[in-house]
């Protein structure tokens, strides 16, 4: 099986439909796909990911917590690791998005995250 790590740069261009690498990111995506290669990405580069399509794509928050939607979706398609050792898996998107996107932005994030919690859209 084919381990290929996968960069802002690939995720953007296959999110990005402007993106002048888009057309070979979705046919390099694509075969990753039918030959189920094992994709393999950073907690940082997801971050990373959701700035960039914050400030690049056309309905930039909507496409950015798509992207962070999906990768929780994923179900292993997409393995996400740590750039430290403890990193907790999946906070530092949660709190990228909760602290950069927040629906009423004046808000504390604390209390953001307690609201968010308490109506079960984060764990």
């Amino acid at each position: 099986m084919k381990r290929v790590f996968v960069d802002t740069g690939g995720c953007v261009a296959l999110l990005v439909a402007e993106d002048q690498m888009h057309a070979r990111a979705a046919e390099l995506f694509g075969s990753a796909s039918r030959e189920r290669w094992a994709l393999v990405t950073t907690n940082a580069v997801v971050i990373e990911t959701y700035s960039v399509l914050l400030a690049r794509a056309r309905d930039g928050r909507r496409a950015a917590i798509s992207f962070l939607d999906a990768v929780e979706a994923s179900a292993g398609a997409l393995a996400v690791e740590p750039v430290r050792v403890d990193d907790a898996p999946g906070r530092a998107s949660r709190f990228f998005q909760l602290t950069c996107d927040l629906a009423a932005p004046w808000r504390h994030p604390a209390r953001e995250l307690r609201d968010r919690q308490s109506r079960g859209r984060l764990r």
